[in-house]
């Protein structure tokens, strides 16, 4: 039985893209699914890997999943559309214009979609500033040296830049700073911003629910919410739980138990073949004693 709530999932900070959104939402509609087990997705995790994480998310019979980080989205974006919403808004809005557009290195894998291509030369590798993010450092010296160095150029022949990585909205101030600086007078746009346009449509069908504010976490949980209070600046502290995405590890154990049986029978084979070796070997020694008795006997 499907229930009225929607999951939004991330894999890092960048779940807090929106400190608006996710205040006025986090104990109404949604409940936010933080897999920082995994991350970063769009810096290291293959399809396949995610693919599992979505599954698990339906299997808990969520009205609808979203993904808050566009590096993630795309990866899934033509394969499993019902996690990808706002992308669609998103290509009509980046179809226009000269557009610049931040990500991860992952996205540099797949470059067109439904009638928008994005040109090698148009796209900037923002890893590291995305992982700086993902540290806790949300300003200072760190931050202002991988600006200085991600635009060494000038910014006037673009019309937008497009933060892919929620993880690059969290210090989109600074950002937009530094293009500023760059002779950049044009708009700088968020995947949040795709993804509010979806989800507003989506509260209007949702019975409000009275859970408990709740952050899910994969993994370690003071990996989120020391870095996430402070970027939030709050006094009270989040509401943060242990989640286990359970058929994944099982299909984990699953995997180690087939690695550890064809192991065994790879040793088992080895066996075998050194078995069949030595009896080979003794079979040719006796042949060539054998052999060397007749020369002995000829003589």
């Amino acid at each position: 039985m499907k229930n009225n709530k929607i999951a939004i999932l991330d894999s890092s900070l960048g779940i807090l893209a929106n400190e608006k959104f996710v205040r006025e939402n986090i104990n109404e509609y949604f409940d936010f699914y933080v897999d920082n087990e995994g991350s970063r997705f769009g810096n290291y995790k293959d399809l396949d890997f995610l693919l599992a994480r979505w599954d698990e998310l339906f299997k808990a019979s969520y009205k609808q999943v979203l993904i808050s980080d566009f590096d993630l989205a795309f990866q899934a974006y033509g394969i499993l559309d019902e996690v990808t919403l706002g992308i669609e808004s998103f290509i009509e809005d980046a179809k226009s214009g000269k557009n610049l557009y931040l990500s991860s290195r992952n996205f540099k894998d797949r470059l067109s979609y439904k009638g928008l291509i994005i040109k090698k030369d148009d796209l900037l590798d923002a890893t590291l500033l995305a992982n700086a993010v993902e540290d806790g450092i949300f300003q200072g010296n760190i931050i202002d040296k991988i600006l200085e160095d991600l635009f060494s150029f000038d910014m006037d022949a673009y019309d937008k830049v497009y933060l892919l990585s929620s993880n690059l909205v969290l210090i989109k101030d600074q950002i937009e700073k530094k293009l500023q600086a760059n002779n950049f007078h044009g708009q700088v746009k968020t995947s949040i911003e795709f993804l509010e346009r979806e989800a507003n449509n989506f509260k209007k069908s949702i019975k409000k629910s009275t859970g408990p504010k709740n952050f899910l976490i994969t993994g370690i949980r003071p990996d989120f919410y020391i870095p996430a209070e402070d970027y939030l600046k709050t006094s009270k502290p989040l509401t943060v739980r242990s989640y286990d995405f359970g058929r994944g590890k099982e299909n984990f154990l699953k995997t180690l138990d087939a690695i550890a049986k064809g192991l065994d029978r790879a040793i088992e084979q080895m066996g075998l073949i050194d078995a069949r070796l030595e009896d080979e070997n003794a079979s040719k020694k006796s042949k060539k004693e054998n052999r060397g008795d007749i020369f002995t006997n000829q003589k």
